[in-house]
Order: C-alpha cells, then sequence, then structure tokens
C-alpha cells in the first residue's frame, strides 16, 4: 500500500560532540532534515528516561547548549516554506529561547504558516501560563496539550470542558486523557471525542505517546483529512508506541499504523 508523505525539518542547538554527531546522524536517519549546523565547543544536551513496571516515566535532562535555537536564513526560510511551525512547550523553560519563539512565531504569522503549540508538560505549564495563554489567544492555529496542561492552562479539570474553553481562543485544540481517548475542540461549537484505539498488548513504555499522537494527527491534517480521521491516526499511532521501549518506531511498524487507519476508515 502506497502511503502519502511529509518533508519534517527540525531546529536546534548541539555541538560538535560525539552526542551531537550521533543525534543528527539519528535524526536524518528517520528522514528528518536537521536544520541547525554543529556549534563549535558546545555540548548536546541529553536525557535520562526512566521507566517503571507500570509504564509510566521520569526524567533527567541536561539542556546542554539546547536553549540557543539558531535564526539564520536556513531556519526563517524553512519557516516560510513550511505548512506548519511547531513550537515546543519546553522552550520557555530556558530564557534565551523566548526571543526565538517569539520571531518564529511572527514569522510564521506574517507568511501563513500555520502555527503549532505543543504544551509539553504540566509543570511547564504552571510555571509559563501566561506567556503560554497569550500565544494561544493571539498567534496559535493548532493547540496540543494532555489533561492535566490543559487544566493548568485553562483552569477546567474536565478533559472536554478544557478543550472547549481553549477553542474560544485557539482555532483548533486536541486534549489527549490516556485511556479515556483524546477531544478535538474547534470554535466555538464543535467538540469531537476521538476514543483510545484498542491494542491487544500491556502498556509498555509510554514515554513520547503524546509526541506520537500529535505526530499522526499533523500528518493526518497536512494530507487533507479531517480533524476527527486525523485524531484516530493519532491514536493509533500513539498505541503502537506504547507498545514497547522507547517513542521510535520502525518503519514496520509506522506501516502497520498506517494500514490500520486504512481500515478503520472503510
Amino acid at each position: 500500500v502506497a502511503f502519502p508523505s511529509v518533508r519534517v525539518g527540525m531546529a536546534g542547538s548541539i555541538g560538535d560532540d560525539p552526542l551531537g554527531g550521533f543525534y543528527r546522524r539519528e535524526v536524518r536517519k528517520a528522514g528528518v532534515n536537521f536544520l541547525s549546523e554543529p556549534r563549535d565547543g558546545a555540548a548536546t544536551g541529553s536525557v535520562v528516561v526512566l521507566t517503571t513496571p507500570d509504564a509510566q516515566r521520569t526524567m533527567l535532562s541536561h539542556p546542554g547548549s539546547s536553549a540557543d535555537v539558531p535564526q539564520d536564513d536556513a531556519f526563517f526560510g524553512a519557516i516560510q516554506s513550511s505548512a506548519s511551525l511547531i513550537v515546543e512547550g519546553y522552550l520557555w523553560e530556558e530564557g534565551a529561547t523566548v526571543a526565538a519563539i517569539s520571531n518564529s512565531v511572527k514569522r510564521a504569522r506574517k507568511v501563513g504558516t500555520r502555527v503549532v503549540l505543543t504544551a509539553s508538560d504540566v509543570t511547564c505549564v504552571e510555571r509559563f501560563a501566561p506567556e503560554m495563554r497569550e500565544l494561544v489567544s493571539n498567534a496559535c492555529d493548532l493547540l496540543f496539550c494532555n489533561a492535566a496542561e490543559a487544566h493548568a492552562l485553562t483552569g477546567e479539570a474536565c478533559p472536554a470542558a478544557a478543550a472547549e474553553v481553549a477553542a474560544r481562543e485557539c482555532p483548533l485544540v486536541v486534549v489527549t486523557d490516556g485511556c479515556h481517548g483524546s477531544y478535538v475542540a474547534s470554535g466555538r461549537s464543535t467538540l469531537i471525542h476521538v476514543p483510545a484505539h484498542a491494542a491487544d498488548f500491556k502498556p509498555v513504555d509510554t514515554c513520547g505517546a503524546g509526541d506520537a499522537y500529535a505526530a499522526g494527527f499533523l500528518f493526518g491534517m497536512l494530507n487533507g483529512e479531517t480533524p476527527e480521521a486525523s485524531g484516530l491516526l493519532g491514536s493509533i499511532c500513539a498505541s503502537q508506541v506504547v507498545g514497547h521501549a522507547g517513542a521510535r518506531l520502525a518503519r514496520g511498524e509506522a506501516n502497520e499504523v498506517m494500514r490500520t487507519f486504512a481500515l478503520s476508515l472503510q
């Protein structure tokens, strides 16, 4: 079965150390264009993920040089030629990246590129809620957050209600809620519940499930699917990721995701 593809680029700061070289190779091996050149003498950031038997995880992060997001002609040119710019909420954790967020979003708005925000982490939302709310209200086209992040952002404990509240400020909002599925809200009148995809295996590692959902949702939207169908694809992606250790899918697993999605639409 032939499936459509999308071109993906990533901007971020890495050093000229062995870890940076490994990271750059792995990203490119996955078909992602790494837009930023290694920085001489800089230390590449790293994250140690600790996973418990119940499939939950915690992270030990060393940001390294990641706070210095390169803003050059290649970076802004990529924004101009892209359908979507995805901003990670984690970027607010490093003061130096705030200007990069602002400059990137301004350029995207100017050229008509969709601005997508992922809330990233509930503690990040709690610390930078005013800044995130301002971006959501003034410049964001699509917001991704989980139930806890949506609660911190809107004050609504119910994920469905939080999605509806956020959608008053942002054209399209997605709130994920683990095994309870996800809620997709647009405008003031449309709320869709997308059930979690039922898998025949026990979750092993939830690290990356939210990112996998967002990737599937964006892939669907970029290929002309409805928000509901895109939510379904996101759910299938997330389900596949939690079935093994690590957040990456092998090519065969990705193909299985697309086959499952195609069958679900029949």
